[in-house]
């Protein structure tokens, strides 16, 4: 059975105030959990069981996520008692494996062959397989570097460019032979970039990249900007294994409880939430209405994200460049 941990528990603190009201990995990304794609892409590719690891408003991803999901794959959440960083949420929350598992981050969407990756991984015998991408601009990651086998040899610091020319920079997703829990300590933050993998490499392990394909989707939704781009994205088929919007013509998906004026013209790349309601006359594109938001009639929205519980009063018109959050902070976190 292939398990998979999920990295859920952090803060989300840049998609604030969304994330005072909803997990960073509940944050609706055309109508259907960030979280969730990682957890097909992970059942698509074999996965029987996926572990979240969790923290902050862990009990409110419990109440979503837990259990059975419809397409089989098995849902459990552990909660971990303070931030352990990345590799330390991995020991904490899977203790023993019996054969190869699957970590990713909780907080991205990715499309990797999760089958082609645990093949490669169990061909080469590595100890640790990490998912690389080649990216444009390097600066904001640090970089790979690797062998002509694919064996990764450093890790080196942001820089402005590679010195190689590759720009294969880590994806966030990984697989690790059973035998690396025992090189975590228990307990302790620790991390699988600062602390682990350089632990590895120096100690002769054999560490491994699987390279994404270059065209396959890869997305970071860390910013209010990177997060309308991402929903604009999968609206539009970045992944070709998620479901379709309700209206493909305008890339854009409208929740069958949502209350559309007649008049209201929604799209492109515009998500509607359940419970949402759009007023007469009102233009709605390049936007995310959570479940229960009101635009009343007569607005103009672009690159705007509406919380659950905001109202845009008729007649507003935001259309700039720059992505706007408009939600109620005084609500209470979904769940209670």
């Amino acid at each position: 059975m292939t398990q998979a941990v999920v990295l859920a528990g952090g803060l989300g603190t840049r998609l604030r105030p969304l994330t005072l009201i909803e997990p960073k990995p509940l944050v609706p990304v055309a109508n259907r959990p960030l979280i969730s794609y990682a957890l097909r892409m992970v059942r698509r590719g074999g996965g029987r069981e996926a572990i979240l690891a969790s923290g902050y408003m862990a009990g409110r991803l419990r109440e979503v996520l837990e259990g059975e999901q419809p397409d089989g794959l098995r849902v459990r959440c552990v909660e971990e008692p303070e931030p352990l960083d990345t590799a330390g949420a991995i020991r904490f929350a899977l203790s023993a494996a019996e054969g190869a598992f699957i970590a990713l981050n909780g907080d991205q969407i990715l499309d990797v062959d999760v089958r082609a990756l645990l093949d490669a991984h169990q061909a080469r015998q590595a100890d640790v397989t990490i998912v690389v991408r080649r990216v444009e601009d390097v600066s904001p990651f640090g970089l790979i570097q690797s062998d002509a086998a694919g064996r990764i040899e450093a890790f080196l610091e942001k820089r402005p460019e590679d010195p190689t020319g590759r720009n294969l920079v880590n994806a966030g997703m990984y697989v690790f032979a059973p035998s690396v829990l025992e090189a975590i300590p228990r307990g302790r933050p620790y991390s699988n970039e600062a602390d682990l993998f350089p632990q590895l490499i120096q100690a002769g392990a054999t560490v491994c990249a699987f390279r994404m394909p270059d065209e396959a989707y890869w997305a970071d939704v860390g910013t209010p900007r990177k997060y309308l781009d991402a929903n604009a994205a999968v609206l539009c088929g970045a992944l070709p294994w998620a479901d379709p919007p309700s209206d493909p013509g305008s890339a854009s998906d409208i929740a069958p409880s949502a209350r559309v004026a007649p008049s209201a013209r929604i799209g492109p790349h515009a998500a509607v939430g359940a419970g949402a309601a759009v007023g007469a006359n009102t233009a709605v594109r390049d936007s995310i209405l959570w479940p229960g938001a009101v635009v009343e009639e007569g607005c103009r929205l672009a690159n705007v994200i509406v919380g659950p519980g905001g109202r845009v009063p008729a007649g507003t018109v935001i259309e700039g460049p720059e992505a706007s959050i408009i939600a109620d902070t005084t609500l209470e976190p979904l769940g209670g």
